[in-house]
């Protein structure tokens, strides 16, 4: 399961939760850097990734939700995605 979402969308929080239900973490840091530091994610174009095994949650740093529609803004992960579907389509 990977649910990808844009840092300032208003709807994260349903993506932070559907992790913590699917995992039993908690999907937030107390800081974007510690989130990124702790998971080997470079802070810029991704505020953070949590992994449980085969579950994980993308935060797109300061996309919105409609950012992630039709990537006017450039910030849709494909290289995330490519990523997590070979890692895990076996």
């Amino acid at each position: 399961m990977l649910l990808i979402h844009g840092e300032k969308a208003h709807s994260r929080y349903f993506s932070e939760y559907a992790f913590e239900k699917m995992t039993g973490k908690k999907a937030f840091a107390s800081s974007v850097a510690e989130c990124a530091t702790a998971n080997a994610i470079p802070t810029g174009k991704y505020a953070g990734s949590y992994k449980e095994g085969n579950k994980e949650l993308l935060i797109i740093a300061g996309a919105s939700h409609v950012d992630l529609y039709d990537d006017v803004a450039g910030v849709i992960p494909y290289d995330q995605l490519e990523r997590f579907f070979k890692d895990n389509l076996k």
